[in-house]
Order: structure tokens, then sequence, then C-alpha cells
């Protein structure tokens, strides 16, 4: 069978590890040449050689998503070396509420500049290439926690919040020009990015247990296949559209059923 993203160009912010890691390893399985791009030129370095060892094409480019010329040059450098971008996945993102190193405005401001600032960025840096191919993808990590909060994280959700709006702002003027722009909504994940958090992932064991139907968190893995597909054939008349990807996280009212269960009353039938 022929791969999904034979001889295409994809670019994977926060591709040194996590949900990044894995989309960058499955699109290079799937034919595609990768640019692993995050702030972190060691372990960006160590997915691109691990893609390259298994046969695939990579490449490493380093920038803070923050910065809007790093995101012109992280497009023209690809366009450069590969001729077109067919797709870009955008993950890089940070929280950091709770800080007590910094203040409520610090912590908002610096959110909004990695995880919405850096989206948008990215987006208008690929825009002008994927308008003369007239095709691309574009695919928006937000979260679940944006519309359907298990816990208070006013930052971060609020700046993911901002992300759907971006995707069903671009989607609408992009899409007579052959260009898509989807949205996945992450649950809770098994990553690098959650083990960073006080507590770590184990902190997560009652959300979990409350607010996720499947009753496990999901892998990196659960979420490349989402990028995968809204980046194939598969997707090809889909656009504009924001995927709950969280064991029924968001989807389903997991949390009114647990609320029935702690009562003491019956949760269905």
């Amino acid at each position: 069978m022929e791969k999904m993203l034979k001889d295409q160009v994809a670019i994977i912010t926060g591709g040194a590890s996590g949900m990044g890691e894995a989309t960058a390893k499955l699109f290079a399985e799937e034919g595609a040449k990768v640019v692993v791009a995050d702030y972190n030129e060691a372990n960006a370095k160590k997915v691109a050689d691990a893609i390259k060892d298994a046969g695939g094409v990579a490449r490493v480019f380093v920038l803070d998503v923050s910065d809007e010329a790093a995101c012109n040059a992280m497009a023209e450098e690809t366009i450069r070396e590969f001729g077109r971008i067919d797709a870009l996945v955008c993950y890089a993102g940070r929280t950091f509420d709770g800080d007590p190193t910094m203040t409520p405005a610090e912590r908002l401001k610096r959110t909004f500049e990695i995880n919405y600032y850096g989206v948008y960025y990215c987006c208008f840096a690929v825009l002008d290439q994927m308008k003369k191919q007239k095709s691309g993808n574009i695919v928006i990590c937000s979260s679940s926690g944006a519309f359907s909060p298990c816990i208070p994280a006013y930052e971060y959700h609020t700046s993911k919040g901002a992300c759907e709006s971006l995707t069903v702002q671009l989607a609408f003027d992009v899409a007579p020009l052959g260009i898509h722009v989807n949205c996945m909504k992450p649950g809770l994940c098994i990553s690098p990015f959650y083990d960073e958090l006080p507590g770590g992932t184990g902190s997560f064991d009652p959300v979990i247990a409350k607010e996720i139907p499947m009753k496990r968190a999901g892998y990196p893995i659960d979420f490349a296949r989402i990028a995968l597909f809204y980046c194939s054939e598969l997707a090809n008349y889909i656009t504009g559209h924001c995927m709950y990807v969280g064991g029924g996280m968001g989807d389903i009212k997991a949390h009114g059923q647990s609320a029935l269960l702690d009562a003491g009353l019956p949760a269905g039938r």
C-alpha cells in the first residue's frame, strides 16, 4: 500500500518530544520529509537521527516560536532545501500556570507569546508557499480544557481557546485555495509536558479516574495518528474542524457520571 504522505514535506513544531516526536516519526514512516522544529536542539537532533536511522529524511530547525523572524526563517529554509511545504503541525507550547517566580501578567504574556503568537507566526510563515502550491494542510494543537476544563488553568486554556478561533478564521479564509486547517483538542497525554508539571503525570490520576470515560491517559502516538489523518487524503473534505482527542474527555461529560457515582446514584442502566 502506498504511503500516506509519500514525497510530502512536513514541519512539526515541538517535534523534539511527546506528541511532536511521535508525529515526526509517524509522518516519516508514511513517506514525508520532516523538519523537526524545536527550541531543544539536542532532543530534536535525537528525533531526526532516529528518523534517518530508520531510512527516512529529516532535518532540525532550532527556534523559539514566539520569534516571528525565526518562524519565517524556518519556512524559508524548508523551501530552500525541499522546494515545498505540504504540512505544518503546531505542537510547540508551554504552561506557566502557578509558576511562583512570575506575576499573573507575566504568565499571561509569555503563555500567549508561545501558545498563540507562535502558532499564528508559524501558520502565516508557511501560507505563501501553500498558496503558490494551491495545497497544504495545517494542524493546530489546542487542548480539551480550552472549552471543557477539568482544572483551572487560566493562561494556558485561554491561549488554546484562541488557537481554536484561529483555526476557524484561517480555514474560512484559505479553503478556496486548497489549504486545509484543522485542530485537535488533546486530553491528558503521557509525555514530558505533563511530567514537568508539579507532581508529574501521576498527579492527574484523579482526573483520569473521574473525567476520562476510557479510564486512561493518551500516549503520543494516539495524537500523532490524528495529525496524520488530517494531513492525508482521508481528510481532504474537512477543514475548520476541532476534534476532541481524549478517550471521550470533552465529548462525553464523564465528570457528570462520576458525580452520580460519588452520590451513590445509578449511572445509567
